[in-house]
């Protein structure tokens, strides 16, 4: 490193090669060194190079000399660039000369043309030349001729002297830069660092200066404090995060950032909590805003509206947490770095290690949580279970800006002069196809690649955070949610059991597409229990493009298991089973809502994607019925799904005609044979082996059923009477002609098919349901308290059964879980009480919980953070509790002496001695309100 900085290039070339050979440095750092020696050497030979050509045409030519124009002209470009470095030097020099700024600009547009200028250029030392001028009046010029200096976007870039680059960090880390002068110093280390061996000198790499951190740890460590974030503009603050992005894109940069302990993901969360300071955004700029009904004439209005508008969507602000998410998500694909900055180690006091979460976890989960809470909300229709709009509503919607009363009509108006500053290299549209909620999810699904970052986000509850990613009416963003689900799952099987507790249809559906066999298996069997019950929204985004539908259907399909994890205990025929009862039942609802007759595809979402032939013909496999096409079918699964492979289904054959099909002879007599077994063997145990299938109406049979239950034994058919060919078999043909003994004829369908047994709720019972469900919570349940205890009461839908409620308290927590609903009261008690004596009943309507206090203090509220009750309310419960009276004996001397001064007082006023109106400590105030005491 000694002959690295004075510059020895070929000492130090050696010196490395050498370590390499005894491995006694950090293999990827010492091969990086070389490259770099390598790269200096190089350069210095193209300089020597091209410094003799120079030195030629000087021989020929001339110096460059000012023309008539007043431009530098010569017939050699590196004379003329030889001149205007020495010209920004010697700017005092007595002769003939051009404006600082005409130089640069002329510089610029010569190195802009070829390599040849731009190595030129470096050997004469242009770079520390150009440096002069980076000050508020030169600042941007310097920098367009130092970016076509480097080849930025160009081939053939130059590689930066070392001292150039030392220099640039010591001018950014210094106190007093101005703003503008700072911005584009990081706009130059930000294009230095898009050379790899640059990025390997930022971390390696020494400053002159011994006991200073190398380049990039320096600089971000300084960026930190508030001096510099007091100068820092939103254009610098994005060179900032572009060159941490410069990093993540290259593993063996990442891979440098954890060994130089860095802290990358620190930086980029405290730079986006702070970006609504740095200078250039909406705060640092905007004055008073005046009160409602301030405006005194129409201009003022609008340009409060114009106002208000940047307040909801600070578009810099904006673009600039959007490339801090983008390189928070890449930094945290490398495991070291996620692991360094979001786990650490602790002692505790017996001398056993253990993990703990940095705050970084907590700031993850409060970012996403505060992103949720910020979006704004549209009117949406509230489906009903037919699948039509009952009521409207208002639900949440991925955007920009935040939530307001006005929704988007404020961010119709037009501003033309607020135009977006982009970092250098950055396409002006880029980062613009995510919201930063989406963002954010894309960060929190490369996080979950850590099992215990995974664990750390369970204990915070950001399952139930997640859960309200279901009500919201952007597509991306349920489908980015439930992939986030299913990460977790692959990681923790609490995640599982909290996922299905949840008993929705999204959340069980996000277990489909985690790749284990057994999870699955849970997620169909969960999907089976609530497809009948769920709501309308539910099953529409069920059956959307991006929903699980098609999942089941690639299940479905000829390997549409072969990416899944096996596991032991699953029995294929069961995973089966479940895949085609789900398919099943969601065709048969669809069917019901879009009142379709049987064997019809309904239409819209995953149903059009996939196509009406694919459907029916996956129906036709599963019942066993006649293929309503003879030709293989294929879809593919869209891109919103998340696709793998192409289902294809097995042709089933279909010949032209009846008498094609029936052959005469030994040949169609043996192939009848050879069917009526198999037929006798699956009216036995069902088209799968096992018992009748049931689908979402029940328990159906097909019509190889009803030929066993037929007392008439069926007429043997002249041609093969397999039910998947083209012909009609003889006892179908028999079974559908209208019989005056066969009194149970009318029970089936125009399919042959019979429902024995429904196991969904009746229909009463579903509306009673769903009324129960569109009730607010906040109507569900209330709470009365003596000094002793709370009572709480939680309404049920009519018909539920004691089985189906389930009451756990702890002494911290209450939460009341309905068999097919879910959780229906889940949260932490706003005080402690004694878990261990509480009692709970249920009268088939309302279930009633007895809660005994820890302390004899009155409650505000049930729940942390919950509606807390007034002053006036808990006043009135104290009055109205049954309370016991305190003997007078166990009273204390206090409570004995106040007791006898009342007595007192109230004998005198009997008797008339005193008047109470005259006392004013006897008047007692209560205000209903929040800062009531």
């Amino acid at each position: 490193m000694a002959c690295f900085r004075m510059e020895r290039f070929e000492e130090a070339k050696q010196w490395f090669q050498k370590a390499m050979e005894l491995r006694t440095e950090d293999t990827h750092t010492t091969r990086t060194m070389m490259d770099r020696c390598q790269a200096e050497i190089n350069n210095r030979k193209a300089a020597k190079q091209v410094k003799e050509t120079a030195a030629m045409h000087r021989s020929v030519h001339g110096k460059a000399i000012i023309g008539k124009n007043g431009v530098l002209e010569s017939p050699s470009d590196l004379l003329v660039i030889e001149e205007g470095v020495r010209m920004l030097v010697d700017d005092e020099d007595e002769g003939e000369t051009m404006a600082a700024d005409d130089v640069l600009e002329l510089l610029e547009s010569l190195l802009s043309t070829s390599v040849e200028n731009r190595q030129y250029f470096s050997a004469c030392s242009g770079y520390m030349a150009v440096m002069i001028y980076l000050n508020e009046a030169y600042g941007e010029v310097a920098y367009r001729t130092l970016r076509a200096a480097s080849g930025a976007g160009q081939d053939g870039g130059i590689f930066w002297p070392g001292s150039f680059l030392d220099r640039l960090v010591h001018l950014s880390t210094s106190a007093g830069v101005p703003s503008k002068v700072l911005t584009v110093l990081l706009q130059l280390l930000e294009l230095a660092s898009r050379d790899p061996l640059i990025r390997t000198g930022m971390l390696t790499s020494q400053p002159q200066t011994d006991g200073i951190d190398p380049p990039l740890k320096h600089i971000l460590a300084t960026s930190r404090s508030d001096e510099f974030s007091s100068v820092l503009s939103i254009t610098g603050a994005r060179a900032l995060v572009l060159l941490l992005k410069n990093f993540a894109e290259d593993s063996a940069s990442r891979s440098a950032l954890q060994v130089m302990e860095v802290s990358p993901l620190f930086f980029l969360v405290e730079l986006y909590e702070k970006a609504e300071r740095l200078v250039g955004s909406f705060a640092s700029s905007a004055g008073p805003s005046p009160k409602e009904g301030d405006f005194g004439s129409v201009e003022e209005f609008v340009a409060f509206a114009k106002s208000e508008q940047k307040r909801l969507y600070d578009k810099p602000v904006v673009t600039l947490r959007k490339s801090i998410l983008h390189t928070l998500a890449l930094l945290s694909k490398d495991m070291q770095i996620l692991q360094a900055d979001m786990l650490a180690r602790r002692t505790n006091r017996h001398g056993k290690s253990h993990t703990v979460a940095t705050a970084l976890v907590q700031d993850l989960y409060n970012m996403l949580q505060k992103l949720q809470q910020d979006c704004p909300l549209k009117t949406a229709p509230f489906l009903g279970m037919d699948g039509k709009p009952r009521s409207y509503e208002q639900r949440p919607y991925a955007a920009d800006y935040l939530r307001n009363p006005t929704g988007d009509l404020l961010m119709q108006l037009e501003d033309e002069t607020d135009e977006l500053e982009v970092a250098p290299g950055g396409a002006k549209g880029e980062l613009t196809k995510l919201t930063l909620l989406e963002h954010c999810l894309v960060w929190l699904r490369s996080c979950t690649a850590s099992k215990g970052v995974c664990q750390a986000l369970l204990s915070m509850g950001i399952l139930d955070l997640m859960e309200g990613f279901w009500r919201f009416v952007t597509p991306n963003v349920v489908t980015l949610a439930k992939d986030v689900c299913a990460k977790f799952c692959r990681q923790s099987e609490k995640a599982v059991h909290e996922l299905l507790e949840q008993s929705n249809v999204t959340a069980a559906s996000a277990l489909l597409l985690v790749q284990d066999a057994q999870l699955v298996y849970r997620g169909l069997q969960a999907l089976l229990l609530n497809l009948s019950t769920c709501s309308g929204d539910e099953f529409a985004e069920w059956c959307s493009p991006g929903g699980g539908l098609l999942e089941v259907m690639h299940l479905l399909g000829s390997n549409g298991t072969d990416h899944l994890k096996p596991s032991k205990d699953m029995d294929s025929s069961r995973f089966q089973k479940a895949a085609e009862d789900v398919f099943i039942r969601t065709l048969e609802r669809a069917r019901s809502c879009q009142s379709l007759p049987s064997r019809k595809c309904p239409q819209g979402g995953a149903w059009d994607t996939a196509g009406p032939t694919l459907v029916l013909e996956l129906e036709a496999k599963i019942l066993g019925l006649e293929s309503p096409s003879p030709l293989p079918t294929k879809v593919r699964r869209s891109a919103a799904a998340g696709s793998r492979v192409s289902l294809d289904l097995q042709p089933q054959g279909h010949p032209s005609s009846v008498d094609a099909q029936g052959e005469a002879g030994s040949k169609g007599q043996k192939q009848n044979e050879e069917i009526q077994p198999l037929d006798k063997k699956l009216v036995k145990k069902g088209f799968f082996g096992g018992r009748a299938r049931r689908s979402g109406k029940g328990a159906v049979q097909t019509t190889r059923t009803r030929q066993a239950s037929d007392p008439k034994p069926a007429a043997k058919p002249t041609a093969v009477a397999h039910p998947r060919e083209g012909t009609v078999p003889a006892w179908l043909e028999d079974a559908e002609k209208p019989k005056a003994d066969q009194k149970e004829s009318e029970d089936y369908d125009e399919d042959g098919l019979k429902v024995v047994y429904d196991s969904a709720p009746s229909l009463p019972e579903r509306e009673k349901r769903q009324k129960w469900v569109s009730i607010p919570l906040k109507d569900k349940f209330r709470w009365t308290q003596t000094s002793a205890e709370l009572v709480v009461y939680v309404k049920m839908p009519e018909g539920t059964k004691g089985k189906e409620v389930t009451v756990k308290l702890t002494p911290t927590r209450l939460t009341v879980t309905l068999g097919w609903y879910g959780k229906v009261l889940d949260g932490p008690l706003s005080r402690r009480c004694k878990a261990s004596e509480f009692q709970w009943s249920f009268d088939g309507s309302e279930v009633t919980i007895l809660i005994p206090k820890d302390d004899t203090y009155f409650w505000r509220c049930l729940f942390e953070g919950g509606e807390e009750k007034s002053h006036y309310e808990v006043l009135k419960e104290l009055v109205n509790a049954d309370e016991p009276t305190v003997p007078y004996d166990e009273l204390d001397d206090d409570a004995k002496e106040l007791l006898e001064e009342l007595r007192e007082r109230q004998e005198l006023i009997n008797e008339g001695l005193i008047d109470p109106e005259t006392f004013d400590d006897f008047r007692c105030v209560i205000g209903d309100g929040d800062g009531a005491k």
